[in-house]
């Protein structure tokens, strides 16, 4: 329920509104419960798509490999099957490069190994995780290159194009910060 969501149910509403049909496909089942109490009432989309109801280990290892397992074959998929379609991955910090649109609000798991002191506790297995998970996605890199990269800060956006050697275009993610209770 943070500004990855909120940008993927905000991208959700503008397109049902626009009268486009649209299709979510998530690895784990949608809570949409949970996020209606996070964010108020929500558009669904047209059609959604889910491999597990819950994934069995929470936190960032299982999630990279739930990725790769899953999420990372069925963009490749949707990619190659959607000509007609267009693709909006907010899921950027994992996979950039499949979609037409990924939007990237952390530091993608592939360059850790490239950023020395950023702060983040990554240990060894991590950073060795992070260049074989690299290694993969750079043929899809080349297959699919040209998408489109959002980023949700300025800081974030150096960080790809030094890293990744990709321009991408800044959007702030669509937060309330009323509701979450924060004050300038």
């Amino acid at each position: 329920g943070g500004g990855a969501e909120k940008v993927c149910l905000t991208t959700i509403r503008a397109l049902m509104r626009g009268g486009y049909r649209v299709k979510l496909v998530t690895v784990e089942r949608t809570d949409w419960s949970f996020l209606e109490a996070r964010f108020g009432k929500l558009s669904r989309p047209s059609e959604e798509t889910y491999f597990m109801t819950r994934m069995p280990i929470r936190g960032k290892s299982s999630q990279a490999f739930f990725t790769l397992l899953f999420f990372l074959p069925e963009l490749v998929y949707y990619r190659i099957k959607c000509v007609d379609g267009v693709i909006v991955n907010t899921y950027g910090d994992l996979v950039d490069s499949v979609a037409d649109v990924s939007y990237i609000n952390a530091l993608p798991v592939r360059i850790l190994h490239k950023i020395p002191g950023c702060g983040v506790s990554y240990g060894a297995v991590w950073r060795a995780f992070a260049r074989v998970f690299d290694f993969f996605l750079k043929p899809l890199d080349r297959l699919f290159g040209g998408n489109v990269l959002l980023t949700n800060s300025v800081f974030m956006r150096d960080v790809v194009r030094r890293h990744l050697g990709r321009d991408s275009v800044v959007v702030f993610p669509p937060v309330e910060i009323d509701r979450i209770g924060y004050t300038l």
